[in-house]
């Protein structure tokens, strides 16, 4: 029969084996863990690939954060990660890979502020905190101000994109 798999299939068997993988190799190094994101379809050259992000993770030695117990309050996609959780200055608990991904969700919607996620809590986080909380990379801090200063001007001033 030969052809390709269905795509359910493929990634039924690209998930065992990955997970065989990360199961085995998974190490907690400088302070990141890799972490299995998700695979793209298959390439012309019959290879699937797949993204492995570095989890960014708290040293626990640092003493400018105020660490907790529980629950990482902006975890919406349970995916439990491995850092402990600080406190934010609104109270809730977060991980650097939960405020990552809540504050991108923000900025992705056209926001141009950093808001607290969980219900009723309206506090605004500023950009400094994020940056610090969140353990932002360089690359990450350049989409975030690119991106704050464009939906900015879109919401403000009324700049509408050239894209």
């Amino acid at each position: 029969m030969g052809g390709k798999l269905s795509a359910p299939r493929r990634e039924r068997i690209h998930e065992r084996q990955w997970t065989d993988v990360f199961e085995t190799h998974e190490e907690d190094v400088s302070g990141f863990n890799e972490r299995f994101v998700g695979c793209e379809d298959e390439l012309s050259s019959g290879e699937i690939s797949c993204t492995v992000v570095e989890e960014k993770c708290y040293d626990p030695q640092d003493a400018t954060l105020t660490f907790v117990e529980g629950d990482d309050d902006l975890d919406f996609l349970c995916e439990d990660y491995k850092s402990l959780r600080a406190k934010m200055s609104c109270g809730h608990a977060v991980t650097p890979m939960s405020l990552t991904i809540w504050c991108r969700h923000l900025l992705d919607s056209g926001k141009c502020n950093f808001v607290c996620g969980q219900t009723d809590c309206d506090v605004e986080w500023p950009f400094e905190e994020v940056y610090k909380m969140a353990l932002l990379t360089e690359e990450e801090v350049e989409y975030f101000e690119k991106t704050v200063f464009s939906n900015a001007g879109k919401d403000y001033l009324g700049v509408k994109s050239l894209c």
